[in-house]
């Protein structure tokens, strides 16, 4: 799934498009279901309103922390990793 282009004794590893689209999927996804979970405790209509508020305001700032943090990764044609085969060979990131 990844795009990984042999240069010398580097490696170039790049994301997919079908990567950028099920990440992008995943962290929209589970921020809409905060906000769902909050809009729902809202209302109180259910003994479990209290549970559905707390769980949307505990986990909405983790999961806008996680798709501020990927955002970079999401530049299209940007490299991700780099690796240098060798003796002394590393990983760039």
């Amino acid at each position: 799934m990844l795009d990984a282009k042999i240069e010398n004794e580097m490696i170039n590893i790049k994301g997919s498009k079908f990567m950028y689209v099920w990440m992008l999927l995943a962290t929209l996804g589970f921020l809409m279901g905060c906000c769902i979970l909050i809009i729902n405790g809202l209302k109180f209509d259910s003994s479990y309103s209290l549970l559905y508020l707390g769980g949307g305001i505990i986990f909405t700032p983790f999961y806008l922390y996680i798709t501020l943090w990927s955002l970079p990764g999401f530049i299209p044609g940007k490299i991700l990793l780099t690796i240098i085969r060798g003796e002394n060979g590393s990983i760039k990131s």
